[in-house]
């Protein structure tokens, strides 16, 4: 009776791959949602600190305790940026682009002062904490602005300043 085993193990695989199949997709679609749930939880924010009309020049608002940088992309062949964004250990720092448009990524070089960094998917800005623990001094990055069919790279430069962001008494508004 060789076969009987044989058909005992066969069965008891199909029974196993079943039920793997059944519970594999529930636990990752109840991770998929708890992870939508949580983006939907933080709105993305608003790009109104940067918007510019016309030929304004593109605000620059904000400073180390809560930086806003302002890209200006009305002008894809030759954007505008802040060369050196000001930032404090703590502080949120916030990316946009003037128009509102397009979609912005942000690439530390080597070594990074951020932590938590997020870019929009296919949104105009980025938002990072500087790591409570970033030594003071400047950190290179690559920005990348899309908009239009066009695409422009800079390298601005974040500079991490003394001092240190208390949300609660700091970020109060």
């Amino acid at each position: 009776m060789p076969g009987v085993s044989s058909r005992r193990g066969t069965r008891l695989v199909l029974l196993l791959v079943l039920i793997f199949a059944a519970v594999v997709p529930t636990s990752c679609r109840s991770q998929r949602f708890a992870h939508l749930r949580l983006l939907q939880t933080f709105p993305d924010p608003s790009p109104s600190p940067c918007h510019a009309a016309g030929s304004d020049p593109a605000p620059s608002p904000g400073d180390p305790k809560h930086p806003i940088a302002c890209i200006d992309d009305r002008d894809m062949g030759a954007p505008k940026y802040p060369e050196v964004v000001h930032a404090e250990r703590n502080a949120v720092i916030n990316w946009f682009t003037v128009t509102g448009e397009g979609s912005i990524a942000v690439v530390f070089n080597d070594k990074s002062p951020v932590r938590h960094l997020i870019c929009g998917q296919n949104k105009a800005f980025c938002q990072a904490v500087i790591d409570n623990d970033a030594v003071v001094g400047p950190y290179e990055y690559s920005l990348t602005i899309t908009r239009g069919g066009r695409k422009k790279s800079i390298d601005p430069t974040v500079q991490v300043d003394p001092g240190m962001v208390n949300w609660e008494q700091d970020l109060k508004p």
